[in-house]
């Protein structure tokens, strides 16, 4: 399921960011800690109910509209169940990364 365009805040994730019963969101975070915009998220499979592989692809600005370059250092995940308001961080220090599997549901 691909999932929507870039966004800014995590207010702005609603149901099309969702599979079943969890909402999910990744932006990248470059060597100064700024944030970039969310990135478009592939969810891969959910095939199993407490597993999930997503996919995205590189940002290109930070959140504040600058050029991110290649100064990112890994990736953020947010992930929540639908009915809460409460988000779970992921931090992927890989900044070549564009996939990870989360466990653990």
């Amino acid at each position: 399921m691909a999932c929507g365009s870039d966004s800014n805040s995590l207010n702005e994730i609603d149901d099309e960011f969702s599979e079943g019963e969890y909402v999910f969101a990744v932006a990248a975070i470059n060597t100064q800690g700024i944030k970039s915009g969310l990135s478009n998220l592939l969810i891969k499979d959910m095939s199993n109910t407490n597993t999930v592989s997503l996919s995205w692809r590189h940002p290109t600005q930070n959140i504040d509209g600058s050029d991110i370059g290649n100064s990112i250092s890994g990736y953020i995940i947010y992930y929540r169940r639908r009915n809460s308001n409460n988000f779970k961080t992921v931090e992927v220090y890989d900044p070549t990364l564009t996939n990870y599997t989360l466990t653990k549901l």
